[in-house]
């Protein structure tokens, strides 16, 4: 009888931490589905061609107010 129970006890820990796992493994390839799909938007995108972000060197810390 005593054998039984610690079986089914053992299973029961076995599916819970299936459970875990799967929802653990799930999330991963969210996040890797996420940056793929991120990543390749990015790489379809143009670049900043004329904006600040490029126009502006390491010494300048604004653009001229002529600029905008």
């Amino acid at each position: 009888m005593q054998t039984q129970i610690k079986i089914s006890s053992t299973r029961l820990t076995t599916r819970s931490m299936h459970k875990y796992v799967i929802f653990g493994v799930g999330i991963w390839m969210v996040f890797i589905g996420t940056f793929a799909i991120a990543y390749v938007r990015v790489s379809h995108s143009q670049p900043f061609v004329g904006e600040p972000f490029q126009s502006l060197s390491p010494h300048e810390t604004q653009k001229p107010e002529s600029s905008y």
